[in-house]
């Protein structure tokens, strides 16, 4: 046996000391290499003298990476801030975010030194006994060395990733614990880790009896490690306890700064009020200090929406593991570590509903991150439409009934008040029970109760966003001298506990049992969980129910503990029924229905196509005899048994001894069925039939099937009255059966319709609305005396005006071009008539009051007659100096640019060639690579090769936690990508390698879902779905103007010209989607285009080789390009599932794509769809949403603002007419008041 071996050696952490140099291999050796010393670097790619073979693929390449790991196929030198695994073939030591720019080096080699191939063929052939004959190769080596970088991002993960589904990840990587693989090994060198990629598969060494990781005993001293890093060990008599040390707190095993701030993210499954609930995310944040708890919750139902007001505890209870402890008391997380199991059952007695939730909390992630699953499964009260709903101050105890067990009871009130109604209270029942691993041996606080009070509720709806927001303060103190259990312990009967409410107690059953009540007794009774789904059995094993509990069992074929199944490897851990064998094959164990028999390994039914004499198929309680009706063999049931002898019951419990085997001489139990083979389908229960007298195999609810194997139930509308009033049960020829479809005018799918913006009849519409011809098609608009508000419901116009109020000095007019009305200052003010409208200043056309070479104008911004200097001179229009020019001075001309004169002989400083700016400074345009994709997805913006291929497949440019990269632009002159962030509220920049990241605008920005950058002017602009605005800013100077905050509905996409000066952008408003375009300074605003060929329009893109404007539509499905000048359309791609982004390049046209996940793209020329772009991983989030090309050089295009200058604090914005307008703006940075008018 020859093969390469691939040593890595590193210290895996920081703060580690590392290995002993003398276990380390060479590094002072002939032609050893080492990483430029800088952030985020990668060596060339490295051709290996001998290939490696990695979960069976060949690779005659490597790369070595400075963040702890190396790489095959690509390089990887951006640190990905994401848990294992990766979708990228690596090995890593220790992957973190390294930084050896000022300390450390990364020295890597590769050698056939004679000595250093015979110590690892020695290492090898100790460590694996089958590889008594392996001869290295040849060694690569890497070595990290000395790296004091720390760890900023996230704790070091470890592994072998195949880049596909096989991965291996070593014990404590990704956790706090991962500084202990410096005292583990899994080959007797503390430090030291040695594995066997064979195929799929990685192998420990079996030539050692040592552990790989410290095995749990008794004592600190034999475990070193069970504790957190910053806790302490305690050895009692029974055993140790860990406790956190001072400055931070949790149960020891799990420990957390003081005071430093907790995000809580998961998912939220289940079924509410009928509604399905899957996958909804939880994200949640924790102020330690105060224990105040925000919590969010996404893509809730818009049915349920309101409902899911009432369900604080999802909220609630974050509060309580994290709430102020005071006076000595223990929170939830210093009792559970944040790992435990929450269980709570609401019931509200004014409707007679229930609700049980179960919240499960595994700990904290890499990023320091408590995960939480979720499932919720009940009914609770409607909340009528846009009611608020609160909650007052609150205090409930919890009390340790029990080691490891929490259980609280209390009553609570909420409150919903509807708009000119009186507010209605309403009460309802909470019993929560907490189950957690607890160390009894110190401080056994089993009997004791705590207060948890809670106040300053805040609950809330977001309807864009389909958020539910709950948000309290938390404190935790002691219940006081008195407790009500000390009475109460002696009253509860079995299989219950006293808990304390309030001033008395309660007994609650344990967790596992339900209160039952029978007749005038009530009692606790045994939950069976495997029936009511409230198990958390893998999908490959039987769920076993247990008195107060449950088991998980693998099923035949699958080894774990039960809640995590995998295929057995070996036929010792498979048991098989009795008509089946186990073979086990390509590391796979499998049952196998012996001859005689066929099915699936663990059904096996006999074939009775010939006699049993052939098939030898009897039961092993079955006897094979000739049947004298028959004259065949046929297989009958020994006495004591019934059946039909290829599968035989017991008739009784016990069996009489028969001289015949299989029996023994003794009378013995027989159980030979799914009890024991635990062989039933995952949705399947094991049950006793009265008709077979014995436990069989029966489908839950809801599945059909033979018990072995189950399906889910799908009743055809043909059956049933399922589909939504507006719907029709249509036989769809691709599905092979009926289903539900929308009637004509209405949306959704079958079971849930709702009406589109057109119309036929009165009916059609609201009562405040009416069915009128608008817009080339029947519409509801609003009645005479209404108006539409910014929920595009059709209100009363007083006191309101266009969904607005008038400040005062204003009043509401009528637009009769855009058919809506808007506040105007009265005359002799000016303003926007909602923010402001001030007195009118008296104009130099009355006061007369210019000066020498000036003249009285009128100037349309203040709406006002100024002063200003005539052409040739300069000043304020009162004192007027002899004007300034290049011709004159030279000097105030850029070194790279030259003087010349316009068609009006006015002197002005232009760049030359190969520069940029406004004469006065001219900047060298920046030479960038280009000919690459870049998208966002998530928390990231990725690079995406145009042309991809094995050694190119994308990477991630930027990656910030939290943030959700929606719009997306560049600045070609200068190489920079701008980016939005929806969740931080920010537009954010970096160079297209993700170097030098800042922050544009990080204030007064609401959801920037569109940015379109104009090079050549030197602006960006943006669409603002929250404010309702389209805003502009200059990048040089940093200052920003509103162009629009009128007449939008949800602005999405924006594309600019910059050499026609015109801005376009799309408005996805569902009662009049349309694309509106106009003069970059805002003037001349128009509807582009509209129709029935927009629906739902997303982003925006010009083609500069065809002039035209292409968008994508996620309602009708396609990408469709609008001729800018004769407004003719032209259809690109249809059939797309769910477009958003859209980018354009010489020859493709390309889009991002919700549903498919993907980069899709056509030929530009022919149309020819072309197999979509791989998205490399990165971001978070199945969305992904900008998308842009990056061309190599920035195309020819030029306006004025590229040559003039404006006054200060205002900016230059082409006018569409091929001039410019300078107008006043705000600075970016302080957005304080200019002293010029806006």
């Amino acid at each position: 046996m020859h093969a390469k071996v691939l040593c890595l050696l590193s210290s895996f952490l920081a703060i580690c000391h590392g290995l002993p140099l003398n276990l380390l291999y060479d590094t002072d050796v002939e032609g050893i290499r080492y990483l430029q010393k800088t952030n985020d670097v990668s060596s060339n790619e490295i051709t290996l003298k001998v290939p490696v073979v990695f979960y069976g693929v060949k690779y005659d390449t490597i790369f070595v990476n400075d963040n702890g790991l190396v790489s095959f196929q690509l390089d990887l030198p951006q640190f990905i801030n994401m848990e294992f695994p990766l979708d990228y073939p690596i090995i890593a030591p220790f992957y973190s975010n390294v930084d050896i720019t000022e300390a450390g080096t990364i020295s890597f080699y590769e050698t056939q030194n004679e000595q250093q191939l015979q110590r690892a063929t020695e290492n090898i052939r100790e460590s694996f006994l089958s590889s008594y004959d392996f001869e290295a190769t040849s060694i690569f080596v890497v070595t990290w060395s000395s790296d004091e970088s720390g760890l900023p991002d996230a704790r070091a993960q470890v592994g072998l990733l195949s880049g596909q589904e096989e991965s291996f990840i070593l014990p404590g990587s990704g956790t706090e614990q991962v500084k202990n693989l410096e005292r583990w090994t899994n080959i007797e060198l503390n430090g030291q880790f040695l594995y066997r990629v064979d195929g799929k598969k990685v192998q420990e060494p079996d030539g050692y009896t040592y552990a790989s990781s410290a095995e749990q005993h008794n004592t600190c001293s034999s475990t070193p490690t069970a504790c957190h890093s910053h806790a302490r060990c305690h050895d009692y008599e029974e055993g140790f306890c860990c406790q956190c040390k001072e400055g931070f707190y949790g149960n020891g095993k799990y420990c957390v700064k003081d005071d430093a701030p907790i995000r809580v993210a998961g998912k939220v499954n289940g079924k509410l009020n009928g509604e399905i609930l899957e996958s909804l995310d939880l994200q949640a944040y924790v102020v330690l200090n105060d224990g105040r708890a925000y919590t969010a919750i996404s893509k809730i139902p818009k049915s349920i929406s309101d409902d899911a007001k009432t369900l604080q505890i999802l909220g609630g209870f974050i509060g309580y593991l994290f709430a102020k402890p005071v006076r000595g008391a223990l929170n939830g997380f210093q009792l559970t570590g944040g790992h435990c199991n929450h269980s709570s059952i609401i019931t509200y007695p004014h409707t007679n509903q229930v609700v049980k939730i179960n919240q499960e909390y595994e700990g904290l992630d890499v990023y320091d991150q408590l995960r939480v699953n979720i499932h919720i499964d009940g009914s609770i009260p409607t909340i009528p439409a846009g009611a608020k709903v609160d909650i007052d101050e609150y205090s409930e105890q919890y009390t340790h009934t029990a080691e490891g067990v929490l259980q609280m009871s209390s009553e609570r009130f909420y409150v919903v008040t509807i708009e000119n109604s009186t507010p209605v209270t309403y009460s309802f029942k909470l019993e929560q029970s907490v189950r957690f691993d607890y160390c009894p041996y110190k401080n056994n606080t089993v009997g004791e109760s705590w207060t948890l009070k809670v106040g300053r509720h805040f609950i809330n709806y977001e309807d864009r966003e389909q958020i539910v927001r709950f948000g309290q303060t938390n404190k935790v103190t002691p219940i006081g001298e008195y407790d009500p259990c000390e009475e109460g312990r002696s009253k509860c009967g079995p299989n219950s506990s006293c808990v304390v409410e309030d001033k008395t107690y309660e007994c609650l059953c344990n967790p596992g049992y339900q209160r039952i009540y029978s007749g005038t007794e009530e009692y606790c009774a045994d939950i069976n969980e495997c029936q009511t789904g409230l198990h958390t059995c893998d999908y490959n094993a039987q769920c076993v129910n247990v008195e107060g509990s449950y088991r998980c069992e693998c099923n035949p074929g699958f080894e774990g503990n039960g809640e995590q199944c995998l295929p057995a490897k070996s036929c010792e851990n498979v048991t098989c029924s009795e008509n089946a064998e186990c073979v086990a094959n390509n590391d796979i164990a499998a049952c196998k229905c012996l001859p005689g028999f066929t099915g699936n390994g663990f059904s096996c039914s006999p074939f009775t196509n010939q006699g049993c004499n052939v098939n030898n198929n009897c039961s092993p309680y079955g006897i094979c005899s000739v049947d004298a009706a028959t004259n065949r063999y046929q297989c009958t049931c020994m006495p004591g048994f019934d059946g039909d002898g290829y599968n035989c019951f017991q008739t009784t419990s016990t069996v009489s001894p028969v001289p015949t085997e299989p029996y023994h001489n003794e009378t013995e139990e027989v159980i030979d069925d799914c009890r024991t083979l635990s062989n039933c389908d995952y949705n399947a229960q094991c049950e006793f039939s009265d008709d077979l007298q014995g436990y069989v195999c029966i489908c839950n609810e809801g599945y059909e099937g033979d018990g072995y194997h189950c399906y889910e139930l799908t009743q055809s509308c043909t059956t049933a009255d399922n589909c939504d009033p507006h719907a029709t049960c249509t036989y769809d020829e691709h599905l092979g059966r009926s289903r539900c479809i929308c009637n004509t005018k209405y949306a959704g799918d079958g079971y849930n319709c709702t009406l589109i913006a057109t119309c036929t009849s009165q009916q059609d519409c609201a009562p405040t609305e009416e069915c009128a011809f608008s817009n080339g098609r029947y519409e509801c608009v609003c009645k005479t005396g209404f108006v539409r508000d910014s929920l595009n419901v059709c209100v009363l116009n007083i006191p309101t005006c266009g969904g607005g109020t008038c400040v005062e000095n204003a009043e509401c007019v009528y637009d009769e071009n855009y058919g809506t009305h808007y506040c105007a200052c009265l005359p002799g003010f000016i303003g926007d008539g909602i923010i402001e409208c001030k007195e009118k200043p008296i104009g130099c056309d009355t006061l007369n009051n210019c000066g020498y070479r000036a003249t009285c104008q009128y100037d349309e911004d203040s709406m006002v007659y100024v002063c200003r200097c005539n052409p040739g001179f300069f000043g304020d229009g009162y004192t007027c100096f002899a004007e300034r020019n290049c011709h004159v001075d030279p000097s105030m001309c850029d070194a790279n640019a030259q003087c010349y004169s316009d068609a009006e002989r006015n002197y002005i400083c232009q760049c030359n060639s190969g520069y940029v700016g406004n004469g006065t400074v001219c900047k060298m345009i920046a030479k960038s690579e280009g000919n690459f994709l870049l998208v966002n997805q998530g928390m990231a913006t990725l690079r995406l090769p145009i042309d991809q291929n094995s050694r190119q497949v994308g990477r991630p440019i930027q990656i910030r936690p939290y943030q959700t990269a929606v719009g997306l632009d560049i600045d070609c002159l200068e190489g920079r990508v701008f980016w939005s962030d929806v969740s931080g509220k920010a537009i954010r920049s970096s160079f297209y390698n993700g170097s030098s990241k800042e922050d544009f605008i990080a204030n007064s920005i609401g959801s920037a879902e569109g940015l379109a950058v104009d090079y050549v002017s030197r602006n960006i602009y943006w669409t603002d779905s929250m404010s309702d605005t389209i805003e502009v800013a200059n990048l040089d100077s940093r200052r920003r103007r509103k162009l629009f905050s009128t007449d939008l509905v949800n602005p999405r996409g924006i594309a600019v010209h910059p050499q026609r000066g015109k801005i376009f952008w799309s408005d996805w408003n569902r009662l009049h989607p349309k694309i509106e375009w106009a003069n970059a300074d805002g003037t001349d605003r128009r509807i582009f285009f509209e129709g029935p060929d927009v629906s739902l329009p997303n982003s925006l893109a010009i083609d500069f080789d065809t002039e035209q404007l292409c968008y994508t539509d996620a309602g009708t499905k396609k990408i469709e390009c609008i001729q800018i000048d004769s407004k003719q359309k032209l259809t690109i791609a249809v059939n797309c599932t769910y477009p958003f982004g859209i980018a354009i390049t010489h020859n493709h046209i390309y889009w991002s794509d919700w549903i498919s996940k993907k980069v899709e793209r056509v030929e530009k020329n022919t149309l020819n769809r072309l197999p979509p772009l791989r998205i490399p991983v990165g971001g978070s989030g199945n969305k992904i949403f900008g998308l842009v090309s990056v061309p190599e050089n920035c195309r020819q295009l030029a306006n004025l603002c590229q040559y003039s200058r404006c006054p200060e604090e205002h900016i230059c914005l082409p006018d569409g007419k091929g001039s410019r307008s300078c107008v006043c703006s705000r600075s970016i940075d302080d957005n304080k008041e200019p002293n010029c008018t806006i």
